[in-house]
């Protein structure tokens, strides 16, 4: 489960840093193009055509400085990816569209650097399910995000009005935004739009609102059911959150919804519909019926005695 972000297949892939002061007030004033803001953890943007020119200038606008970076000088704990993605377009290679900030959370850490750490260092977030009593069901491991209080991120009377898988898109897209120095305002917000993808959005709150229904009857449902379990309301709740005014809907496409998600954000700016994307997937399936389910269609590994190396 997390709020997982990242570029579909490029070319090549590139992670460099990106420092300085904020972008408010330069949105409009890079001449590769506008900035563009990518999910939970992306930021996107049009540079120009040639490997490299658009990001210097993203960097060199970030910093104040009237000419690129060198990339000796930038830092992966603070990545800007970009991809050499190419497409025809009348003949001539479009524009590509640039991440300038990442934000994730996830089993191997609540944000990008813990993340990243874990992954260089071949951490598994695997480990057995505290979410639930497990005694019965056939798997009894997971990859849970711990430790992770939505009260960080959110109003706690906010943060009970929504699905766990929510909370993620929303901790992870406020880090994204942080680290591409962005900030949404009344000039902008119209241009910022929001794609996150969910395969099976609010199943938590499902769950435990059908057993409300089994035991207390239909007159005890929540009335914050729908808009809590429905998969658009990552990508609802973050534009409400953030003040994007953009395109907003959300992918759904089984394991690939985040990755899709992505690719859409990509299409979204490249066909001039918006100028600024927040784009990723977000997942919280860790419950009985999820679990239940997925060993049913035997998509679950049940080694148990050995979590960390099950899935092989």
């Amino acid at each position: 489960e997390g709020a997982c972000h990242r570029l579909m297949p490029a070319d090549a892939t590139v992670r460099t840093g990106l420092a300085g002061a904020p972008l408010k007030g330069k949105v409009e004033k890079t001449p590769d193009g506008p900035f563009l803001l990518g999910l939970s953890g992306v930021f996107l943007c049009k540079g120009q055509r040639t490997l490299g020119a658009g990001v210097q200038r993203a960097a060199a606008l970030c910093r104040g400085a009237p000419g690129g970076v060198p990339q000796e000088q930038f830092s992966l704990h603070n990545p800007l990816i970009y991809s050499t993605i190419q497409a025809s377009k009348e003949g001539n290679v479009s524009e590509r569209v640039v991440i300038t900030g990442i934000g994730a959370v996830t089993p191997l850490g609540l944000d990008m650097p813990s993340t990243w750490d874990g992954l260089l260092n071949g951490r598994s977030g695997m480990d057995y399910i505290t979410a639930f009593e497990t005694e019965g069901f056939e798997t009894t491991f997971a990859a849970e995000v711990k430790g992770f209080d939505p009260a960080n991120y959110l109003d706690r009377k906010e943060a009970r009005r929504m699905d766990r898988f929510v909370h993620f898109a929303i901790a992870a897209t406020k880090e994204a935004m942080a680290d591409a120095r962005f900030v949404i305002n009344d000039g902008n917000a119209t241009d910022v739009g929001v794609i996150i993808g969910s395969g099976i959005g609010g199943i938590i709150t499902l769950s435990e609102q059908m057993q409300v229904l089994a035991q207390k009857g239909p007159g005890r449902i929540s009335p914050f059911l729908i808009p809590m379990m429905i998969g658009n309301m990552a990508a609802g709740q973050t534009s409400i959150v953030t003040g994007a005014k953009g395109p907003n809907f959300a992918t759904v496409s089984a394991c690939s919804s985040g990755a899709d998600a992505v690719g859409q954000a990509f299409e979204t700016i490249r066909r001039g519909d918006a100028r600024v994307m927040l784009a990723g997937g977000t997942e919280a399936p860790i419950c009985p019926i999820g679990v239940s389910a997925f060993n049913a269609a035997r998509a679950l590994s049940t080694r148990n005695s050995a979590p960390q190396g099950a899935s092989r």
